[in-house]
């Protein structure tokens, strides 16, 4: 998922750098109701090297706002009691582009903690002879689920699965 933001940079002859607005807001993926936000949640501005920036709690809605953010690459991640976390671990932070003279809001969906419930990841970058390709559609099978995703422009895609633990594997099985 990739975010633009932007907003206004200084005006009338300033020197101020261009900057931007963040508008998120964090909801319950099992209602996915973007009028009933998960209070409380902590969301991490990441710099495009994944050095902390700033730290968001969203209000009693769900939403956290930031304005006159420089233009440039950023990244996400998403935390709330009781919840999964967005990104889960060893997944890369969501990449969000603060652009000028556009304004975007992103709503994203976190899924309560299940003991039962299995949670995978697939990242990566789709080639075709060594070069990246945009907009190829992957597909992950098994156990009768399958998971699918386009790549992004940059041939960078991630996708986050979840299901329904139904047995449990003996000591010596390995996933």
């Amino acid at each position: 998922m990739t975010l633009g933001l932007s907003g206004c940079g200084g005006g009338g002859g300033s020197s101020a750098p261009p900057t931007g607005a963040l508008n998120i807001t964090i909801v319950d993926g099992t209602t996915a109701n973007p009028q009933k936000g998960i209070a409380h949640a902590r969301v991490i501005l990441l710099d495009a090297e994944s050095r902390p920036v700033q730290t968001y709690v969203t209000n009693d809605n769900g939403i956290v706002s930031q304005s006159n953010l420089p233009i440039g690459d950023y990244q996400l991640k998403i935390s709330a009691q009781g919840y999964n976390s967005s990104p889960p671990p060893r997944v890369p932070p969501l990449p969000v582009k603060v652009k000028q003279g556009e304004t975007s809001t992103a709503t994203i969906e976190l899924f309560p903690i299940d003991t039962n419930l299995v949670v995978g990841a697939i990242s990566g970058t789709v080639r075709s002879g060594g070069n990246p390709v945009a907009g190829a559609l992957v597909i992950a099978m098994g156990a009768g689920v399958s998971y699918t995703t386009i790549s992004a422009a940059d041939a960078v895609t991630s996708c986050t699965m979840s299901w329904k633990a139904t047995s449990t594997l003996p000591p010596t099985s390995r996933v």
